[in-house]
């Protein structure tokens, strides 16, 4: 797995421009505060420690 080569997929295309009121709706979608929980910073705290605990060696 160490030594695989990625190769650049044909069939990801590149990021769309957005204009107009759905640029609008993005930016504004952007500025929002997203609260987050206790208990999702948790559980988001504990996923980010077992993919690192399981991905030793890898990275």
């Amino acid at each position: 797995m160490k030594d695989e080569v990625f190769i650049e997929s044909p069939y990801i295309q590149d990021t769309p421009i957005i204009r107009g009121e759905d640029a609008k709706r993005f930016l504004q979608r952007m500025m929002e505060n997203h609260k987050e929980t206790p208990e999702e910073r948790d559980r988001r705290e504990a996923d980010y420690e077992m993919i690192m605990k399981n991905s030793e060696g890898y990275l």
